[in-house]
């Protein structure tokens, strides 16, 4: 019985220390990557929340610890930074959440999530059509090369070329949560 104790034990003296900072980075990034989804002029604040977690718990290991006491050198995380961002980028809340609207202007529907391939690259959009009033709301994938941003009144608009009717009609999704993905309805 006692072998099988001491086998549950840590074998590294900094492990109750590494596995607190682990969680309080864990926590706080859950917390900050909920806030930066929420979108909003806070999302650059987010942004530095998270990204400065994933530090924390990147570091918060036995050998990057190990290696910061004793090097004093970068984790390999750390230095895969950017000098420049890449241009013509374009923020993701300036899509997520947002609303689209046809050509004539009327709203369409609002898009609920962005969908990205395996290359990383946005792939589809999950637009979001409510019904008459509110009802029968459904939720439909639209291409990432459909939805267009266009300027109008001084203001950013997503427009696509088609109509709520014919989105209404659209083969229907909805997210799975053990799955954590869209899946046909």
């Amino acid at each position: 019985m006692l072998h099988w104790f001491q086998a549950l034990l840590p074998r590294d003296d900094r492990f109750f220390e590494l596995f607190a900072a682990h969680s309080h980075a864990i926590v706080a990034g859950a917390q900050g990557l909920r806030a930066l989804l929420d979108g909003g002029d806070s999302v650059p604040k987010y942004y530095r929340v998270v990204t400065a977690r994933e530090r924390d718990a990147d570091n918060a290991t036995p050998a990057n610890a190990q290696q910061s006491q004793t090097t004093g050198a970068a984790s390999q995380a750390q230095s895969q930074t950017l000098a420049t961002l890449p241009p013509g980028a374009s923020t993701v809340t300036n899509w997520y959440k947002q609303d689209v609207y046809d050509p004539s202007e009327n709203k369409i529907g609002a898009i609920s999530d962005v969908l990205v391939d395996k290359d990383g690259k946005i792939s589809a959009f999950i637009v979001k059509v409510a019904g008459f009033l509110g009802t029968r709301e459904r939720y439909v994938a639209v291409p990432f090369d459909s939805v267009h941003e266009t300027l109008r009144r001084d203001d950013r608009w997503l427009t696509m070329n088609t109509t709520k009717d014919a989105l209404s009609t659209a083969a229907r999704y909805r997210y799975d949560r053990k799955k954590a993905t869209w899946v046909p309805a």
